[in-house]
């Protein structure tokens, strides 16, 4: 992909890709159960996003199509640019991942956390049908 304007860096999205059962464990870690159930109806990206805008934080969940079909939200982390349209290569330290596993008392669910970086396409959002690099995964063998 490569932007529509030539000599215009191409915006890429770096972020966690996370499963429903991830996000939702996550959202209810930090902002409670009765917040996801009873304000955001059950929809933890919602409550991402109703905490973030109430915060004034500019960032949202996103869907994205995962390889096998499946649906994934991106936890966005960073935007990126790439002057070539391919995805950057940004350096990232999986001690984040391995704490946020901590955080939630190490649940089997957060043992693969996949990290990926995504075009973002020209309507801020993305369109239907893209794919993303997957980084490395996280595999966590702790005990």
């Amino acid at each position: 992909m490569t932007s529509s304007n030539p000599g215009l860096p191409t915006p890429f999205l770096f972020g966690m890709a996370l499963t429903f059962a991830q996000l939702d464990l996550l959202a209810r870690h930090y902002f409670g159960n009765d917040f996801v159930d009873q304000t955001c109806l059950g929809d933890p990206a919602y409550a991402f996003d109703q905490i973030w805008e109430d915060r004034g934080v500019d960032n949202s969940i996103i869907e994205i199509p995962a390889h096998d079909g499946s649906l994934r939200y991106l936890y966005v982390l960073h935007v990126l640019s790439s002057s070539d349209g391919q995805p950057p290569k940004p350096a990232f330290k999986t001690q984040l991942l391995t704490k946020i596993w901590c955080k939630l008392g190490k649940p089997d669910v957060w043992k693969n956390v996949d990290v990926v970086c995504t075009p973002w396409s020209e309507e801020l959002g993305i369109t239907g049908g893209l794919t993303f690099a997957v980084l490395p995964n996280f595999h966590s063998d702790h005990s």
